[in-house]
């Protein structure tokens, strides 16, 4: 069940992401897309929820996850999955956290 979830919010993000962008062509995928911020922090790609559990897609290092709350990107945990944020903290020091915004 939580693969199915997983593929489907990466059809939508693959979906979405064609259509903020107008001069992409929907088909070429040729378009390098950021992938990370300066500090090395994840991306936050969209937000969704479904049957009350909160997902994120993230990108990492040109990596596209889908993540719940407790799971691990890069060298962050999933604190908190808010409707338009998420709430990182660093595995090595739980006191370093970022929120990422939509």
């Amino acid at each position: 069940m939580m693969r199915r979830i997983k593929a489907i919010l990466i059809i939508f993000y693959v979906f979405i992401s064609t259509l903020f962008i107008s001069a992409r062509n929907p088909f070429s995928f040729d378009e390098k897309l950021p992938t990370y911020t300066p500090h090395g922090y994840p991306v936050l790609q969209g937000l969704s929820g479904y049957e009350g559990q909160r997902l994120a897609l993230l990108q990492n290092n040109g990596d596209t996850v889908v993540v719940s709350k407790g799971e691990k990107v890069g060298r962050w945990y999933t604190e908190k999955i808010g409707e338009n944020y998420v709430v990182l903290v660093e595995d090595k020091n739980r006191n370093n956290k970022i929120t990422l915004e939509v």
